[in-house]
């Protein structure tokens, strides 16, 4: 089930993503300070559908469907729910396509090559290693990105 909702998930973004590109960005890609421009679209955009769902769905805000069920898994001697492990993985899955991505594509090329500019080996690995203490220090503490977003709902 979870499977299914995230692909029509994936898919229905995918196919609102067309629509909003041609009219918005494809007009101002080859002009002049593109970068400022497609800022300037994306927050219109941002605040053009804010307030059309608020004026669909109203100001409250409700829960999310519990995609990925309601137990628990309880593993030497600590709990998680289902939508933290769901949670987890599914971060730790799009920053693998997103590795993927870097390392086969012209942009990722880009970007190592400016990293290969640091003079020093050590250096070269001083984000990914503070972006990994991070990683590591969310999931081993008690209560996790989960119970950050369970004390956001309340």
């Amino acid at each position: 089930m979870a499977g299914l909702t995230l692909s029509v998930g994936a898919l229905a973004g995918a196919l609102m993503g067309a629509p909003v590109y041609l009219p918005a960005f494809l007009p101002i890609h080859d002009k002049p300070n593109f970068p400022v421009r497609s800022l300037i679209v994306t927050l219109a955009i941002n605040l053009a559908t804010m307030q059309i769902l608020l004026w669909y769905f109203g100001p409250q805000q409700k829960n999310l469907p519990r995609i990925f069920g309601t137990g628990r898994v309880e593993l030497h001697g600590r709990s998680a729910r289902y939508d933290q492990i769901g949670t987890i993985l599914g971060t730790a899955l799009i920053l693998a396509l997103e590795l993927v991505w870097l390392r086969i594509s012209r942009k990722g090329l880009e970007i190592r090559a400016m990293i290969g500019a640091i003079r020093f080996l050590g250096q070269r690995y001083v984000l990914f290693g503070t972006f990994v203490f991070i990683i590591i220090v969310l999931i081993i503490r008690h209560r996790s990105i989960g119970g950050m977003l369970d004390k956001a709902r309340k």
